[in-house]
């Protein structure tokens, strides 16, 4: 994660702290909201912008998919995560978080197609093992 041919602002360094300090994506609002508890506030818009600067630089993530099909942000670390979005109770799941599930995959494609990949997202969706059970109950009812 670098920050060259990029100007040091408190803005950025306070963003950059919200996100460290968090182990899973946040959306721009909670980046937000967690500035606003900070020594540094910023305005919304332009918590935004800083985050949109950060993912342009691969300083950051974006992630699609969150509560409301809203984006992610999550510092782009030397390891990557892929992530399982349960469309029913919003919930984001970490997939792969030792290994990336895609890997053995992607060397075949490089051999086979005669490529060279940069990067690749792997975005997963549906119902949690949690709210798979209630819609089991649920379709079952009472007899």
């Amino acid at each position: 994660m670098t920050m060259e041919k990029m100007r040091r602002t408190k803005g950025r360094d306070a963003v950059l702290r919200v996100l460290s300090q968090k182990d899973k994506p946040l959306t721009y609002e909670e980046v937000y909201v967690a500035l606003l508890s900070k020594e540094h506030p910023v305005h919304v818009s332009t918590t935004y912008r800083i985050l949109e600067a950060f993912v342009e630089k691969g300083v950051v993530r974006k992630i699609n998919g969150g509560a409301n099909n809203r984006s992610l942000y999550e510092l782009a670390r030397d390891e990557h995560r892929h992530y399982f979005y349960c469309t029913s109770c919003r919930t984001l799941l970490p997939i792969g978080v030792e290994t990336c599930p895609v890997k053995n995959m992607l060397e075949d494609l490089t051999s086979t197609m005669h490529v060279e990949i940069h990067g690749h997202k792997l975005e997963l969706y549906g119902l949690c093992s949690r709210c798979l059970l209630k819609d089991e109950f649920r379709k079952s009812g009472p007899d």
